[in-house]
Protein backbone atom coordinates (compact mmCIF):
# COMPACT_ATOMS: atom_id res chain seq x y z
CA UNK A 1 0.00 0.00 0.00
CA UNK A 2 1.93 3.17 -1.37
CA UNK A 3 0.49 6.65 -1.51
CA UNK A 4 -0.50 7.66 -4.60
CA UNK A 5 1.80 10.39 -4.60
CA UNK A 6 4.73 11.36 -3.00
CA UNK A 7 4.79 14.89 -0.38
CA UNK A 8 8.04 16.53 0.94
CA UNK A 9 7.97 14.16 3.83
CA UNK A 10 10.66 11.95 3.92
CA UNK A 11 9.28 8.08 2.98
CA UNK A 12 9.28 5.46 5.45
CA UNK A 13 8.51 1.77 4.32
CA UNK A 14 7.18 -0.36 7.14
CA UNK A 15 7.90 -3.96 5.27
CA UNK A 16 6.38 -6.40 7.04
CA UNK A 17 6.51 -10.21 6.47
CA UNK A 18 3.15 -11.83 4.82
CA UNK A 19 -0.19 -11.06 4.88
CA UNK A 20 -2.85 -12.76 6.75
CA UNK A 21 -5.74 -13.94 4.58
CA UNK A 22 -8.36 -12.53 6.32
CA UNK A 23 -6.26 -9.30 5.94
CA UNK A 24 -6.49 -10.10 2.04
CA UNK A 25 -10.02 -10.54 2.43
CA UNK A 26 -10.40 -7.24 4.30
CA UNK A 27 -8.48 -5.33 1.68
CA UNK A 28 -6.12 -3.88 4.58
CA UNK A 29 -2.91 -5.05 6.23
CA UNK A 30 -4.15 -5.74 10.22
CA UNK A 31 -7.79 -5.23 9.24
CA UNK A 32 -8.38 -6.54 12.68
CA UNK A 33 -7.51 -8.80 15.90
CA UNK A 34 -9.07 -12.79 16.21
CA UNK A 35 -11.30 -11.16 18.40
CA UNK A 36 -12.66 -8.86 15.41
CA UNK A 37 -11.35 -5.64 17.54
CA UNK A 38 -8.45 -3.16 16.44
CA UNK A 39 -5.38 -4.50 15.81
CA UNK A 40 -2.38 -3.62 18.37
CA UNK A 41 -0.38 -3.17 15.04
CA UNK A 42 -2.54 0.33 14.31
CA UNK A 43 -3.86 0.71 18.37
CA UNK A 44 -0.62 0.37 20.21
CA UNK A 45 2.87 0.04 17.85
CA UNK A 46 2.71 2.82 15.82
CA UNK A 47 0.82 5.59 17.89
CA UNK A 48 2.75 4.75 21.01
CA UNK A 49 6.11 5.08 18.85
CA UNK A 50 5.12 8.38 18.01
CA UNK A 51 6.08 7.99 13.88
CA UNK A 52 2.34 7.65 12.97
CA UNK A 53 -0.86 8.72 14.11
CA UNK A 54 -4.18 7.78 12.10
CA UNK A 55 -7.19 9.74 14.11
CA UNK A 56 -9.66 7.83 13.77
CA UNK A 57 -13.41 7.73 16.07
CA UNK A 58 -13.00 4.49 18.89
CA UNK A 59 -16.71 3.64 18.22
CA UNK A 60 -16.71 3.06 14.69
CA UNK A 61 -15.99 -0.76 13.91
CA UNK A 62 -13.11 -2.60 12.39
CA UNK A 63 -14.88 -2.37 9.32
CA UNK A 64 -15.38 1.22 9.13
CA UNK A 65 -11.35 2.07 10.38
CA UNK A 66 -10.26 -0.24 7.84
CA UNK A 67 -11.58 2.04 5.12
CA UNK A 68 -10.85 5.72 6.93
CA UNK A 69 -7.09 4.06 7.66
CA UNK A 70 -6.92 2.98 3.76
CA UNK A 71 -8.11 6.20 2.68
CA UNK A 72 -5.49 8.60 4.80
CA UNK A 73 -2.63 6.01 3.90
CA UNK A 74 -2.91 6.02 -0.16
CA UNK A 75 -4.00 9.76 0.08
CA UNK A 76 -1.31 10.67 3.00
CA UNK A 77 -4.10 12.46 4.64
CA UNK A 78 -2.16 12.45 8.81
CA UNK A 79 -0.37 13.05 11.55
CA UNK A 80 3.75 12.20 11.14
CA UNK A 81 6.92 13.37 9.81
CA UNK A 82 6.80 11.11 7.67
CA UNK A 83 5.39 9.59 4.75
CA UNK A 84 4.49 6.49 4.83
CA UNK A 85 4.19 3.32 2.89
CA UNK A 86 3.23 -0.50 3.69
CA UNK A 87 4.42 -3.46 1.76
CA UNK A 88 5.15 -7.59 2.92
CA UNK A 89 8.35 -9.22 1.80
CA UNK A 90 6.30 -12.55 1.20
CA UNK A 91 3.26 -11.54 -0.65
CA UNK A 92 2.33 -15.36 -0.23
CA UNK A 93 -0.58 -15.10 2.93
CA UNK A 94 -1.43 -17.52 5.68
CA UNK A 95 -3.30 -17.69 8.74
CA UNK A 96 -2.96 -15.37 11.23
CA UNK A 97 -2.26 -17.88 14.29
CA UNK A 98 -1.19 -21.30 14.54
CA UNK A 99 1.19 -23.83 13.39
CA UNK A 100 0.73 -22.43 9.49
CA UNK A 101 0.70 -18.74 10.04
CA UNK A 102 3.18 -16.00 9.20
CA UNK A 103 6.09 -16.88 7.16
CA UNK A 104 6.73 -19.99 8.87
CA UNK A 105 3.55 -21.43 7.80
CA UNK A 106 5.16 -20.61 4.13
CA UNK A 107 8.56 -22.76 5.28
CA UNK A 108 6.22 -25.62 6.73
CA UNK A 109 4.41 -26.02 3.36
CA UNK A 110 6.62 -24.98 0.57
CA UNK A 111 10.00 -26.14 1.79
CA UNK A 112 12.96 -24.32 2.33
CA UNK A 113 14.39 -24.80 -1.49
CA UNK A 114 11.49 -23.27 -2.69
CA UNK A 115 11.21 -20.40 0.23
CA UNK A 116 14.51 -19.19 -1.11
CA UNK A 117 13.98 -19.49 -4.63
CA UNK A 118 10.53 -17.09 -3.79
CA UNK A 119 12.18 -14.76 -1.96
CA UNK A 120 14.28 -13.90 -4.74
CA UNK A 121 11.56 -12.78 -6.88
CA UNK A 122 10.36 -11.08 -3.99
CA UNK A 123 13.14 -9.24 -3.14
CA UNK A 124 13.24 -7.56 -6.80
CA UNK A 125 9.58 -6.67 -6.29
CA UNK A 126 10.57 -4.61 -3.00
CA UNK A 127 13.11 -3.66 -4.33
CA UNK A 128 11.77 -1.92 -6.80
CA UNK A 129 8.95 -0.61 -4.21
CA UNK A 130 12.09 0.92 -2.38
CA UNK A 131 13.45 2.97 -5.61
CA UNK A 132 10.17 4.08 -6.44
CA UNK A 133 9.49 5.18 -2.88
CA UNK A 134 12.23 5.67 -1.18
CA UNK A 135 14.97 8.30 -1.01
CA UNK A 136 18.27 8.12 0.75
CA UNK A 137 17.35 9.94 3.51
CA UNK A 138 14.28 7.99 3.89
CA UNK A 139 13.90 4.71 5.91
CA UNK A 140 13.09 1.46 5.33
CA UNK A 141 11.36 -1.12 8.96
CA UNK A 142 11.65 -4.21 8.81
CA UNK A 143 9.15 -6.13 11.45
CA UNK A 144 10.26 -9.32 10.11
CA UNK A 145 13.60 -11.77 10.07
CA UNK A 146 13.44 -12.64 6.54
CA UNK A 147 12.09 -9.02 5.10
CA UNK A 148 15.70 -7.99 7.75
CA UNK A 149 18.17 -10.69 6.08
CA UNK A 150 16.98 -10.42 2.44
CA UNK A 151 17.23 -6.32 1.96
CA UNK A 152 20.52 -5.86 4.34
CA UNK A 153 23.74 -4.96 2.92
CA UNK A 154 26.28 -8.06 3.18
CA UNK A 155 27.69 -6.36 6.12
CA UNK A 156 25.45 -5.27 8.29
CA UNK A 157 25.06 -7.70 11.48
CA UNK A 158 22.82 -11.27 10.74
CA UNK A 159 19.43 -11.35 12.82
CA UNK A 160 20.05 -11.88 16.12
CA UNK A 161 16.40 -12.74 18.06
CA UNK A 162 18.00 -11.05 21.27
CA UNK A 163 19.40 -7.98 20.02
CA UNK A 164 16.56 -7.57 17.81
CA UNK A 165 14.11 -7.97 20.66
CA UNK A 166 15.92 -5.86 23.15
CA UNK A 167 17.72 -2.89 21.23
CA UNK A 168 17.09 -3.93 16.74
CA UNK A 169 19.52 -3.91 14.32
CA UNK A 170 20.20 -0.72 11.63
CA UNK A 171 22.21 -0.88 8.52
CA UNK A 172 21.47 0.05 5.12
CA UNK A 173 19.62 -2.00 2.02
CA UNK A 174 20.98 -3.98 -0.35
CA UNK A 175 23.39 -1.77 -2.88
CA UNK A 176 21.73 1.17 -1.94
CA UNK A 177 22.22 4.00 0.78
CA UNK A 178 19.07 3.85 2.53
CA UNK A 179 18.63 3.06 6.03
CA UNK A 180 17.25 -0.41 6.78
CA UNK A 181 15.43 -0.62 10.42
CA UNK A 182 14.73 -3.93 12.27
CA UNK A 183 12.77 -3.82 15.11
CA UNK A 184 10.84 -6.99 16.80
CA UNK A 185 7.81 -8.64 15.69
CA UNK A 186 4.02 -6.83 15.87
CA UNK A 187 3.05 -9.27 18.48
CA UNK A 188 5.63 -8.07 21.30
CA UNK A 189 3.95 -4.20 20.80
CA UNK A 190 5.83 -2.91 23.77
CA UNK A 191 9.19 -3.63 22.73
CA UNK A 192 8.31 -3.09 18.66
CA UNK A 193 6.61 0.10 19.80
CA UNK A 194 9.55 1.41 21.85
CA UNK A 195 12.64 -0.01 19.34
CA UNK A 196 10.89 1.77 16.52
CA UNK A 197 10.36 4.80 18.68
CA UNK A 198 14.21 5.17 19.81
CA UNK A 199 16.03 3.87 15.78
CA UNK A 200 13.59 5.84 13.83
CA UNK A 201 14.74 9.66 14.78
CA UNK A 202 17.98 8.57 15.00
CA UNK A 203 18.24 6.94 11.39
CA UNK A 204 16.78 9.56 9.91
CA UNK A 205 17.29 12.52 11.85
CA UNK A 206 13.60 13.18 11.85
CA UNK A 207 11.62 13.67 15.67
Amino acid sequence: MIPKARDNRLALLVLLGNPASHSIVAGMFFAFEGNNTEHRFWKTILKNSGIFDLSIPGELSPEEKNTIRRNQILESHYSSPFQIGLSVFHSMPSGASGKWSGVAGILKLIGIKALRKLEHEEKKRVSNTIDNFVTKKGAVVAFQKNAWENMRTSSNPEYSKKIVNKVGLTGKVDNRDIHLICVPPTRLSGPCSRVLANLTPKCTGVK
